[in-house]
């Protein structure tokens, strides 16, 4: 696989995303195959230095702004295009009703042989806090940002053999960390939460359609009553697909998040802190 996924230096917002999934212990508590596609369940254990006091416990309407960014990128090799992206709605997350929505569509097919064509997109929605100081010192304030979600994640490949190649995947994830405006500082959460089914160099396809999963961000500081905080939390979801072989082959690569029912359904119930 020639193309690669390219999250670490294409914007200062996607270098954001990478240092603060940096250095977490990940447990994996559920992971399932089907025959070279795999599906693949992360959460963090919530553990903790010290017992976190909660100054506050906020739900919807939530006062901030709600955000939703999107970055797509593709393959020009071969003075072609073999790459596509599509997408209903651009992401959003509303502050009032704590809950948004994204949902990336991208493909990939051989359009100049033995040149790697792919596409990616990578969406974000979430919530930016207003600024708030806490009314007096605290030694260990313990952030919680509790989502539900319910998604699907579906990634399809046709595989021609050899040297080719075809390769999709979707994921969802969540982020969470906390801004000292006073200092500079950011705090960055102590655990992290995705979710992802893959295929590589077969034919067929893999999906997962989890309902109602709850999942808590956390990060334990000393807050100051001195000192100025915002709070970000997110939902980020990619979809890529990537092929490479020549234009007379059946290599083809697909992947889609997508929210299933009615209405948006990544939803932020409440932040602890």
């Amino acid at each position: 696989m020639s193309g690669g996924l390219r999250r670490e230096n294409d914007s200062a917002s996607l270098n954001d995303v990478q240092v603060a999934r940096r250095g977490r212990a990940v447990l994996a508590v559920g992971t399932t195959t089907f025959a070279l596609a795999s599906v693949l369940l992360m959460v963090a254990p919530i553990t903790a230095a010290a017992s976190p006091s909660y100054l506050v416990i906020l739900k919807p309407a939530f006062s901030g702004t709600g955000f939703g960014h999107v970055w797509a990128y593709n393959s020009t090799g071969g003075g072609c295009n073999g790459a596509g992206s599509y997408s209903v709605y651009p992401p959003f997350f509303s502050a009032r009703h704590g809950r948004g929505y994204a949902d990336p569509f991208v493909s990939s097919v051989p359009c100049s042989s033995w040149s790697t064509q792919y596409e990616e997109l990578y969406s974000e929605f979430g919530l930016n806090s207003t600024a708030f100081s806490p009314p007096f010192n605290v030694a260990h304030a313990g952030f919680r940002f509790h989502w539900t979600l319910n998604y699907y994640l579906y990634a399809n490949t046709t595989y021609g053999g050899g040297n080719e190649t075809s390769y999709a995947v979707a994921e969802v994830g969540l982020e969470g960390w906390v801004a000292d405006l006073t200092t500079g500082k950011n705090h960055y959460s102590s655990n992290s939460f995705y979710n992802e089914t893959s295929r590589y160099d077969t034919t067929g396809s893999g999906w997962v359609t989890p309902s109602g999963v709850k999942a808590t961000i956390f990060l334990n500081m000393s807050l100051l009553s001195t000192h100025s905080y915002v709070f970000h939390t997110y939902v980020y979801v990619l979809a890529y697909a990537e092929t490479y072989g020549s234009t007379s082959s059946v290599d083809h690569a697909y992947a889609q998040v997508d929210w299933p029912g009615i209405g948006p359904a990544g939803n932020l119930n409440s932040v602890y802190y």
